[in-house]
């Protein structure tokens, strides 16, 4: 029996760019020391589902694109990692990190369509390279 190949996790410009303005808001507000918790938290979650990708609940939204999506909430912070896994590729793309008050359906659509050309899209059932 062939061993699978490790699990591959990718994040799309919504998802890099929530990070790190998230980031920068609790070093301004808090400290470093928030702001550190705050990244290690989400690579926690992130390699928890590098474990078992289907740990997170599927999203129910009303747009059927977005229904491939799951979602994780990231621990101790009021916000949810959205993921995509391509079974094929064993790509993991974390598409957003979106705060649990936002609308959701709107930023996932804007950052869906706005996916690096690079990075392909498993909700279209292309496999990742």
């Amino acid at each position: 029996m062939t061993p699978q190949r490790p699990i591959r996790p990718q994040f799309t410009r919504a998802a890099s760019a929530a990070m790190i303005e998230q980031w920068d808001y609790y070093k301004e507000q808090q400290g470093i020391e928030l702001a550190n918790r705050w990244r290690d938290a989400v690579a926690d979650t992130v390699k928890s589902l590098l474990v078992f990708t289907e740990r997170g609940a599927r999203c129910r939204l009303p747009n059927k694109r977005l229904r491939r999506l799951r979602w994780i909430p990231v621990p101790h912070f009021p916000y949810r990692v959205f993921y995509l896994f391509d079974p094929d590729s064993r790509a993991l793309l974390v598409v957003h990190l979106l705060h649990n008050k936002r609308d959701i359906a709107d930023l996932l659509m804007e950052a869906v369509s706005e996916m690096d050309e690079d990075v392909s899209d498993p909700m279209k059932g292309e496999p990742g390279k």
